[in-house]
């Protein structure tokens, strides 16, 4: 069976057995998007669950930069701005302000498929001071695979606690606690 000529930098694709083959366009691949927010200031962290919803601010000291559409946060709740498979990081810095040598922190994702009626945990990190001395750092980091069918919908936000009195550290021109969302491929 003679084939129509194709357009330039097109591939000829099967179209299966029995099928007539036909040229295509190369589909885009690669990474198409990667933003990294950070913490502006100090947040105390409690004994009970804190989302991160205030003092965000996209990475931008330096020659930092970002790849595609950004990431959009309302009351620390991340809306994706494209579908695809997408990893998710966070890389989050402890202070010890109780001198509690027994202290443990956690950061936690909590994701919605609901637009944000309901939240599931679904990814933990954990870390610990093991002085008693104040002004002790530890650092948690978490990651995950999420697949964004739906941008309306599917939703994340980050959580953080403590067992005594601990802050999550931030910092206007430093990256000490960070959220990184990488888009890796279609859904």
């Amino acid at each position: 069976v003679a084939v129509a000529t194709g357009s330039a930098g097109q591939f000829l694709k099967s179209a299966g057995a029995g099928a007539v083959p036909s040229f295509a366009t190369i589909p885009a691949g690669g990474i198409t998007v990667a933003d990294m927010w950070r913490m502006t200031a100090d947040k105390s962290v409690g004994t009970s669950s804190n989302v991160i919803d205030s003092n965000l601010e996209q990475c931008d000291t330096g020659i930092q930069g970002t790849l595609g559409s950004a990431m959009s946060v309302s009351s620390g709740l991340f809306t994706f701005p494209s579908t695809g498979i997408w990893l998710v990081m966070a890389n989050i810095t402890f202070i010890n302000v109780s001198n509690n040598n027994a202290e443990y922190v956690e950061i936690k994702h909590q994701t919605t498929s609901n637009n944000g009626t309901a939240y599931a945990d679904t990814a933990y990190a954990y870390a610990y001071f093991n002085s008693l001395a104040s002004q002790l750092y530890s650092n948690a980091t978490t990651m995950e695979m999420l697949d964004i069918t739906n941008v309306s919908t599917h939703k994340i936000r980050f959580a953080v606690q403590s067992a005594q009195a601990a802050a999550l550290l931030g910092g206007t021109n430093e990256n000490y606690s960070t959220l990184s969302f990488i888009r890796l491929g279609d859904t």
